[in-house]
């Protein structure tokens, strides 16, 4: 057999200093400030794939990252045909005992 593979690899893009609100609202000014099809690579063999699954959002406080109080959200436009994004399609992840410990 021949076959032509597309792996679709997750990438990890940081954008630092957003301020927003509240986490939605940094993901929301995270997409603003980004255009992901100029900074993720592109050629004959790799593009963006117009598909986000997940954001991670890492709050800074006195310039330091609190990872205790990172959160995780799901982008439910990545399951659904509607890119309302971000605040209808976002679904923060519930944390687990551990990560609440």
């Amino acid at each position: 057999m021949k076959a032509n593979v597309h792996i679709y690899a997750v990438v990890r893009l940081k954008v630092e200093g957003v301020e927003g609100a509240d986490p939605k609202a940094c993901i929301a000014a995270a997409l603003q400030a980004t255009d992901l099809h100029r900074e993720l690579p592109s050629g004959p063999k790799c593009e963006f794939a117009e598909e986000i699954s997940h954001y991670l959002v890492d709050p800074v406080v006195d310039g330091e990252v609190n990872c205790d109080e990172s959160r995780w959200f799901l982008d439910r436009a990545h399951f659904e045909e509607s890119r309302n994004v971000p605040d209808e399609s976002l679904y923060e992840e519930p944390r687990t005992e551990a990560q609440a410990a």
